[in-house]
């Protein structure tokens, strides 16, 4: 089971991620925030409405795929859809923080690669299903929105208000350093599969 965590750093200016609570974080920077919630997404939606054709309209395919992604638990997965990290790090962990240079992501009907290229040539691959990503970025949107980096229109399915009141307590503890002890022992991100073919297409971005 993959978890995932996000968080602003004022000092370092930057979002961390934290994969599967490991002592190791990667830093996100602007321009890295804006490639996953601009063009990653915008690719990302491209493929969406698998078992939909005939029923909705493409652009509809992409919404209600993220509503339901965002706002429903797994059967399988105990606690909240998304987790938000705390705002503070342990300066050890952080110290060993290392600055994501690039992303590159395939994407297709069954879901997401995310290539991190860290350190020069050192690599983290991530692997999701397509509820899955809609839940990263969800979380990703989350916390940049509370970070004066006066950020670029969003596909209109990302920024719609789906958190259901239950998270808000998570949202505010990420942002406020605040670890409600209720969503603290239980809060975290859904299974994310791995896709069962090779995404074929990709998408880049870089710091």
């Amino acid at each position: 089971m993959l978890t995932f965590s996000f968080a602003y750093d004022a000092v370092q200016d930057r979002i961390w991620l934290r994969l599967n609570e490991q002592d190791e974080v990667i830093w996100l920077t602007r321009r890295l925030t804006v490639f996953l919630l601009t063009m990653a997404a915008d690719r990302f939606a491209q493929a969406a409405g698998g078992g939909l054709d005939g029923l909705v309209k493409k652009d509809q395919a992409v919404e209600l795929e993220h509503e339901i992604a965002v706002t429903e638990n797994d059967d399988q997965q105990k606690g909240t859809p998304v987790q938000m990290g705390e705002s503070q790090l342990d300066p050890e962990v952080k110290s060993r923080g290392v600055l994501c240079e690039r992303i590159t992501m395939s994407s297709n009907a069954n879901g997401v690669q995310l290539q991190l290229k860290v350190n020069g040539d050192e690599k983290r691959f991530i692997n999701l299903s397509r509820a899955g990503f809609h839940r990263m970025l969800r979380a990703l949107l989350l916390v940049a929105n509370r970070v004066k980096w006066d950020l670029p229109a969003v596909p209109v399915w990302l920024s719609r208000a789906y958190l259901p009141a239950a998270l808000q307590g998570v949202v505010d503890s990420a942002i406020n350093g605040v670890e409600p002890e209720d969503l603290r022992d239980d809060a975290g991100a859904p299974p994310l599969d791995k896709p069962d073919h090779k995404p074929p297409s990709g998408d880049e971005g870089q710091a």
